[in-house]
């Protein structure tokens, strides 16, 4: 919760994030994924290279300085985060 709280924050096209914790297939820590819901055309849109790069600098200053976004997943729709979210972690 701390990590999407902080995303959540972090630029002006984001609406809500979920931060999911991907195991690599061979082994090691796990990678972060931050699924961002954008706020669409309230506001500019943002590659997400861009958002990663403004996640990676914000939750290192604000929570660890070892966390690293490993990919960003932007959508529009809030009911598709709940989709992907499941079906990351089922599948």
């Amino acid at each position: 919760m701390e990590i999407e709280r902080v995303c959540n924050s972090a630029h002006v096209a984001i609406l809500e994030t979920a931060a999911i914790g991907v195991p690599p297939s061979g082994g090691g820590p796990e990678q972060l994924l931050i699924v961002a819901v954008l706020k669409g055309e309230e506001v500019a849109p943002v590659p997400a290279e861009d958002l990663k790069k403004v996640f990676n600098a914000t939750i290192q200053s604000k929570l660890n300085p070892l966390f690293k976004v490993y990919c960003i997943s932007p959508c529009l729709k809030p009911a598709l985060i709940v989709l992907f979210v499941w079906a990351t972690v089922i599948l």
